[in-house]
């Protein structure tokens, strides 16, 4: 291609220009029978489809967050009203916001003070600053950025004569600047990332404005990474500085719990239509990757992202989108072998070759998209039964999640579950019955069903004649008044009749609308299957090739050399300098010193060696010990293989010569180097607290 910036899944063979004169490679068999620019076209359907997938998950995470953003919204606005009266001096109001990292709540949250409120009959509107780390090293920039922050937004900067007369990072400023407000808004700094802030400079800051609140109406936003009690705030700080502040904690909902919410709502949810159905086997990877690394949204969406983009590798996804504006020109000759290969899969699944191949998949799609709406009808309907039956007091035959059943679901492997449900729903007593049958109606109310006439209408209509039967008490409230017990033994066999008849309709409902996904014409264009899920794309662990090499260079040096090299001349002798040269140690043959091992083996021995976290400058010590010893052997050598016995002038002259600074600088230079060799290779994590220290990513390294 010749616009290097266009991204694409990946480039076609048959596009590579041959400079060598030479014919072009085999096609895959996935290519030959691909578009001729059919990577470019799928990527556009790809992200198209994708952004209404991701559209969907940020709207169901901004409904999960919007009643706590609304809270910390409203405490906020109102932080300098119903203050307690009788202290000793006014306390700065400070919320402390737990999320994780790259949460849309702080979005959520200046949505709602952008939103102008109305006090004391005027309408005002909170100003905003956010403060990071990186521009607030000192003491000077943060009140720099605090004061100017504020005074330098559009539409709000007055200047008077002793403000103008006073340092940008003067209180004072502020203070003359605020004072010229039409309104008087809350003053609202968003402090990103707390924990990375140096207590020392924050402590002064909080301390100078202290002092002028309330007439400077300030209100901090903590934003804190780890929701745990104590919080850092009280953890790091003094308790001189806690004693100025009025805190308020709040916690942004987050977790393996929010992350599963939003799955099962964006994909098995009766009420939304996904194009591209998630199969069993992401959903896998998605609970073991949550349970075992992270939970977090952003894994999520680059988890579901990756799972589209491979999904789109294959050729026939590029009509996947149903827009018709979407779908290629199939008339070209270039797209005969598209064409065909479209054909054959149709002829193959419907016995007959269809005379329009867009006609044909469009219903195709049609097909698909009913069968998976009746599914997630179906798993709405037996997770209303199982919640029902819980309440009841019925326990499933395993303890699994909405999630856990939809992956048997999509497997085909719930027979036995689907028994299970029929038979608690019998056992169900009149109270919960009537509680089951009116979810159930306003379930299929909601999506529609029945409202055609079709055949999607009898399980409404059936369901409207058991809920007439239910017998009604006294007050003509639904269910029998006493149901403490079952209903054989309250005397109502009318109850046990129904709730019989309830169990075996749903049993055979379910196991109509519980059908594999992977069946049918084309199913594999909007269902992802049982395809594996590229892990190696989201968890690049260091293979253990690599910790072999790292650990023993030497076998896989001679290795390499063998294979270019069968038959090296016995004449030639490997350099001094050589640290992986073995020829005369006097160390055991069978294994190297660490002293002859490559810089980043040293290094990576003594990472090992390390707990979890490792001091940086504990291990350039370590380091610089090992290539001292390395160094002296070497000139040892070196002066043996001269013939000098002076040993007195050797050791003079190495003292001398390991205190040059050409020597430090040698060692920070090789250090530098096999860190970042390290770092490369996957085996360094850097911390977001500690900068003098890194965690170690592989554990359990075998000798």
């Amino acid at each position: 291609m010749q616009d290097q910036t266009q991204p694409c899944v990946y480039l076609s063979p048959d596009d590579e220009e041959h400079d060598d004169g030479l014919p072009p490679e085999p096609l895959h068999p996935s290519q030959w029978r691909d578009l001729p620019s059919g990577y470019v076209q799928r990527m556009k359907v790809y992200k198209t489809l994708w952004a209404r997938c991701l559209s969907r998950m940020q709207t169901l995470v901004h409904a999960i967050h919007a009643p706590v953003a609304c809270e910390v919204a409203l405490e906020i606005k109102s932080a300098y009203e119903d203050q307690l009266p009788g202290l000793p001096y006014h306390e700065i109001p400070v919320i402390a916001l737990a999320a994780e990292p790259g949460s849309p709540i702080y979005a959520d949250v200046v949505s709602q003070l952008e939103s102008p409120s109305t006090v004391q009959g005027q309408e005002r509107r909170d100003l905003l600053i956010h403060l990071h780390p990186s521009e607030c090293p000192n003491l000077l920039s943060m009140m720099r950025a605090v004061v100017t922050g504020f005074t330098a937004q559009s539409g709000t900067e007055r200047r008077t004569r002793s403000a103008v007369s006073l340092a940008n990072y003067d209180f004072a400023r502020l203070q003359a600047w605020y004072r010229t407000l039409d309104s008087h808004p809350n003053l609202v700094v968003f402090v990103h990332d707390f924990e990375q802030f140096d207590v020392g400079v924050v402590q002064d800051a909080l301390y100078i404005c202290s002092l002028h609140v309330p007439r400077v109406p300030l209100v901090f936003v903590l934003g804190l990474t780890s929701p745990s009690t104590p919080t850092h705030l009280h953890k790091a700080y003094a308790r001189s500085t806690l004693a100025l502040l009025r805190i308020r904690a709040f916690t942004a909902p987050s977790g393996q719990s929010v992350t599963e919410e939003v799955l099962a709502r964006t994909y098995f949810d009766p009420t939304f239509e996904p194009d591209i159905m998630i199969g069993p086997a992401t959903l896998d990877f998605l609970h073991d990757f949550a349970s075992r690394h992270t939970s977090s949204l952003d894994a999520l969406y680059t988890v579901l992202q990756l799972a589209h983009m491979k999904h789109f590798t294959e050729p026939l996804t590029v009509l996947a989108d149903a827009s018709s504006d979407a779908h290629p020109s199939l008339t070209d000759e270039s797209a005969r072998p598209f064409v065909s290969a479209l054909a054959l899969r149709l002829q193959r699944s419907t016995d007959s070759a269809p005379d329009d191949l867009l006609d044909a998949v469009q219903s195709a799609r049609a097909a698909f998209h009913r069968k998976a709406r009746e599914l997630r009808v179906a798993l709405a309907a037996a997770e209303a039964a199982r919640r029902i039956g819980q309440m009841a007091g019925a326990h499933s035959v395993e303890e699994e999640d909405a999630l856990q059943f939809a992956r048997a679901v999509l497997r085909g492997r719930v027979e036995k579950e689907v028994r299970y449900l029929g038979m608690v729903v019998r056992k169900l007593p009149a109270e919960q019955l009537g509680m089951l049958l009116a979810e159930l109606l306003a379930l299929f109310e909601q999506v529609g069903a029945g409202g055609d006439g079709s055949e999607e209408g009898t399980p409404h209509a059936q369901l409207q004649n058991l809920f007439a039967q239910l017998p009604r008490s006294e007050e003509g409230e639904d269910g029998n008044p006493d149901a403490d017990g079952p209903p054989q033994e309250d005397g109502a066999p009318g109850v046990r009749e129904l709730s019989d008849a309830l169990g075996g309709w749903l049993v055979d409902f379910l196991e109509q609308r519980f059908v594999r996904l992977d069946e049918g014409p084309l199913w594999d264009m909007w269902y992802m299957g049982n395809t594996p899920f590229p892990a190696e794309l989201i968890n690049p662990a260091p293979r253990l090739a690599v910790v072999s090499a790292l650990t023993h260079p030497s076998d896989f040096a001679r290795a390499h050399c063998e294979l270019l090299e069968p038959a090296p001349s016995p004449s030639a002798s490997p350099s001094p300098a050589d640290p992986l040269d073995l020829d005369g140690d006097e160390e055991d043959e069978g294994e190297e010193a660490l002293w002859e091992l490559p810089d980043a083996s040293i290094l990576f021995r003594r990472y090992v060696e390390a707990g979890r976290m490792v001091n940086v400058y504990d291990w350039f010590q370590s380091f610089a010990v090992v290539l001292e010893g390395q160094r002296r052997r070497l000139r040892k050598r070196e002066r043996e293989a001269e013939g000098e016995d002076e040993e007195e002038s050797e050791e003079e002259g190495a003292s001398a010569e390991e205190e040059s600074e050409e020597w430090v600088e040698e060692v920070q230079a090789r250090f530098m180097r096999a860190l970042h060799t390290l770092d490369w290779m996957g085996f360094v994590r850097h911390t977001g607290r500690k900068a003098d220290h890194i965690i170690r990513t592989v554990y359990d390294v075998l000798d």
